[in-house]
């Protein structure tokens, strides 16, 4: 997990007949932070369980303040790294669901959600809630856990410049960035050369805290390929570039 982030780690609760075996108890222990995030820090949802027996398919159902917090992905876990995972998010609900052609056994984590604290908001506490959750084909069980994380908003004291995420992609990203003062912004996208590909930002902004889309197209909207690139961020002040690896 990146450094940083506020993880809540969620160990829910399964009772359920193995797919082998009798009926099967799992304890449930819910541990619950509660930490302050700033806008557009990114925040991560475990969900981790002490044993699981012979786990084929899994779906889950969360419920989290779109106000407060922009859901970004579902990450797998190096248990379900070979599964399929497919998610759907909506106004403020998410349902995963992930599978594989052989069981796992075992203990840990099943998949994290990445989530990112909204820039245009000042402060709040929301409640990310695992709400249903199903393994196999048995019946789901409601009300799972939930934990707590605080969003607060706060003045940028420094500029500065996200590694874009996701990274690699294909063929969207997303690029954060942040000011302490007002300026005029230019965020440029460079091929390995070193030749301008695209610019996605060229203004005058207000100090805080911002994020711009690329979606892997030139000035002229036409895909560009495979590789290493680099986005630049330029101020009347100085200038930041990093990395990133478009893959298709």
């Amino acid at each position: 997990m990146p450094s940083g982030d506020t993880t809540m780690s969620l160990i829910s609760e399964l009772f359920g007949r193995s797919p082998i075996g009798p009926l099967v108890e799992h304890t449930k222990k819910v541990h619950e932070c509660v930490k302050q995030v700033t806008p557009l820090m990114e925040a991560c949802v475990r969900e981790d369980y002490e044993e699981i027996h012979r786990l084929q398919d899994k779906v889950s159902k969360l419920e989290y303040e779109a106000d407060l917090l922009d859901f970004m992905q579902v990450r797998r876990s190096d248990l379900t790294r070979d599964f399929i995972l497919e998610s759907n998010a909506s106004a403020g609900k998410i349902k995963m669901a992930m599978a594989g052609t052989e069981p796992i056994n075992g203990s840990g984590t099943l998949f994290e959600l990445v989530f990112n604290a909204r820039q245009d908001i000042s402060t709040g506490t929301t409640e990310i809630a695992i709400t249903e959750s199903r393994f196999n084909e048995y019946k789901p069980q409601s009300a799972v856990s939930s934990a707590k994380v605080v969003v607060a908003g706060s003045a940028t004291k420094e500029l500065g410049l996200s590694q874009n995420f996701p990274n690699p992609f294909n063929p969207e990203t997303v690029i954060q960035f942040s000011i302490p003062q007002a300026t005029h912004v230019k965020v440029d996208i460079l091929n390995s050369l070193g030749q301008k590909v695209a610019t996605l930002a060229d203004g005058y902004k207000e100090p805080g805290s911002y994020r711009v889309g690329w979606d892997g197209t030139d000035n002229q909207g036409n895909p560009v390929a495979n590789g290493i690139y680099f986005y630049r961020l330029v101020t009347e002040e100085c200038t930041v570039v990093k990395k990133m690896l478009l893959i298709k």
